[in-house]
């Protein structure tokens, strides 16, 4: 039988791939997985990483504007449960606890060292959408972060997204992690407290809660780690921050559910990169509201990424970023890290 040059070279590049990604991507040529039989529900425990924080804007809008309540025709409740930090829900999702998280992909990458069955399937926010900022009283001495060397640096917690991004920004501009003296603020929660009363002297913080902090004069910007290009700049090379993340069990066990969820969270993200900021803020509850929620939205939408696709290069990149700072074992096998099945079916109209 003769083969195709076509059929031939798609040979070639699947036997060099790692066999779950060949698994994957076999499955991903006809994957439609069937609804729940009549009669049967579902209930999804659905994560975020932040208590009333845009950086999960894309959880939120889903939720509050009825993107999730639509599933329940599907036989779908969502139930989505806040969590002070990354730390947390990704303990609880290596638990059991949940079954899916909107979290940072470095949070991804340290369970998956430990042997956590932890999996990306959709990219949603290709920046670290977060904001360094420094003490107003300290700005005339700071005004890089070469500045910073001898002061206390603030994040959500150890291991954490912020944390590691804050390690990644020292070293770009050349402060040594033991010229730093790194704190935990204790969650989205303890960001403004922690700053009000000069518990850290610089703060790597939302852009929510860092635009509030300038905006009240009790700090200003010091680096903005939010735009593709300082992600170019700091990096060197593309970046996956807050995505929805499961498990490859949870994938296989309900694919459906994972679909259908995967499929409202990008309905809702299409609807925000197409509404003012100011109409989507409006859907958010009273906890949201505060002055910086505004421009939070709108960064937060431009900075989507409108497709979803994860490139497994970045993954490759991400994991030698997450090895240089010590902060993830080596023998990661990237591919083993992602699954683009679903958000391929989003993208064919599932």
């Amino acid at each position: 039988m003769l083969i195709s040059g076509q059929s031939l070279r798609r040979r070639t590049l699947l036997s060099l791939l790692p066999a779950g990604l060949i698994a994957r991507h076999a499955l991903a040529q006809d994957f439609h997985p069937a609804p729940l039989p009549a009669g049967q529900t579902r209930t999804v425990r659905l994560a975020v990483g932040g208590v009333a924080d845009v950086t999960h804007l894309a959880v939120w809008y889903a939720k509050y504007a009825g993107y999730f309540d639509a599933l329940k025709a599907d036989g779908i409740t969502v139930e989505v449960t806040p969590f002070g930090g990354g730390s947390e829900w990704l303990l609880a999702l290596a638990s059991g606890r949940v079954d899916m998280a909107h979290g940072y992909f470095e949070n991804a990458v340290r369970a998956h060292s430990q042997g956590r069955d932890v999996v990306l399937i959709d990219n949603i926010l290709p920046t670290p959408v977060f904001l360094v900022v420094v003490r107003k009283d300290l700005a005339n001495t700071v005004k890089s972060v070469k500045d910073v060397k001898g002061l206390s640096w603030g994040f959500t917690s150890f291991g954490s997204a912020s944390h590691v991004v804050s390690l990644r920004v020292a070293k770009y501009f050349g402060v040594e992690q033991s010229a730093v003296k790194w704190l935990g603020v204790g969650g989205s929660t303890g960001f403004l407290p922690a700053m009000r009363e000069k518990r850290v002297d610089v703060l790597t913080t939302s852009v929510m809660t860092g635009t509030q902090l300038i905006q009240e004069g009790s700090a200003v910007l010091l680096q903005d780690v939010t735009s593709e290009k300082a992600v170019d700049q700091i990096y060197g090379h593309p970046y996956l921050g807050p995505g929805m993340l499961t498990s490859h069990a949870y994938c296989e066990q309900e694919p459906f559910v994972v679909l259908k969820v995967t499929a409202a969270v990008r309905k809702a993200i299409k609807t925000v990169r197409a509404t003012p900021p100011e109409t989507v803020a409006k859907i958010l509850p009273a906890e949201f509201q505060v002055d910086s929620l505004v421009g939070a939205i709108d960064l937060t939408a431009k900075a989507f990424a409108p497709d979803g696709e994860i490139p497994l290069s970045t993954v490759v990149a991400m994991i030698k970023d997450m090895t240089d700072l010590k902060l993830g074992k080596g023998g990661i096998e990237p591919a083993d890290m992602i699954d683009n099945r679903f958000i391929h079916a989003v993208q064919a109209g599932a």
